[in-house]
């Protein structure tokens, strides 16, 4: 029976298991093969969240409802969730590009969004971004539609839990990263803050692999 289980919570959760490692091991190799300095590690830290809030609003709308005055209020959950977050996700990618992206010691160019693209084009950023993207969505596929998560999902949750990811791992992920910068982002420190984010990403599913979430279902981001 214990045999069992363990298969069990190892099928349960690999899909999300696999997800953050595959999410972790790109900017990885990026350090390592392509190097890749500081800010496209963080860039990419920041383009999970923005993965994260597009694929929340789809989670808010498909939330299960047992009338049409619930559906309305999940429409404009939605709207109002988009609206705050991408808000506060939008300047946090400021601060990323002012901060990492050389705005700070720049006596020509000031601008944060023509300075984001001029890096992006740089260090060939589309397919990560594509790559990044694409495990939330497998795993927002396989968790919240396969496995119909959305039938026990709580839409005052849903709102509520991509900010707490902000504030815990990329506030260290900032301050440790502009430490790295002052230190002229050697490989060593870059790797370090991969491998610090990785454990912070997996720690939920070793931490709950026997745990079941208070109302019933796996909460995957």
């Amino acid at each position: 029976m214990n045999g069992n289980s363990n298969i069990s919570n190892f099928k349960k959760y690999i899909v999300p298991f696999s997800s953050a490692l595959f999410l972790n091991s790109i900017p990885l190799i990026g350090v390592i093969f392509f190097g890749w300095k500081i800010f496209p590690v963080v860039f990419l830290f920041w383009f999970e969240n923005v993965s994260i809030g597009i694929l929340n609003v789809f989670k808010i709308l498909l939330c299960q409802t047992k009338n049409v005055f619930e559906k309305i209020g999940n429409i404009f959950a939605s709207v109002f969730f988009t609206f705050h977050y991408g808000m506060f996700t939008f300047v946090h990618g400021v601060f990323v590009v002012v901060l990492f992206g050389g705005l700070l010691n720049s006596k020509g160019n000031k601008d944060p969004f023509s300075t984001a693209y001029i890096l992006i084009e740089k260090y060939q950023l589309y397919y990560p971004m594509l790559a990044v993207f694409g495990a939330y969505f497998v795993s927002f596929i396989s968790e919240y539609i396969i496995k119909k998560e959305y039938e026990n999902a709580k839409v005052k949750e849903l709102m509520s839990k991509p900010y707490g990811r902000i504030v815990v791992l990329h506030l260290a992920i900032l301050f440790g990263g502009f430490l790295i910068l002052s230190l002229g982002s050697p490989i060593y420190a870059l790797i370090l803050l991969i491998l610090l984010k990785t454990g912070y990403d997996i720690k939920p599913y070793i931490k709950q692999k026997n745990k079941k979430s208070k109302n019933g279902y796996q909460k995957t981001f």
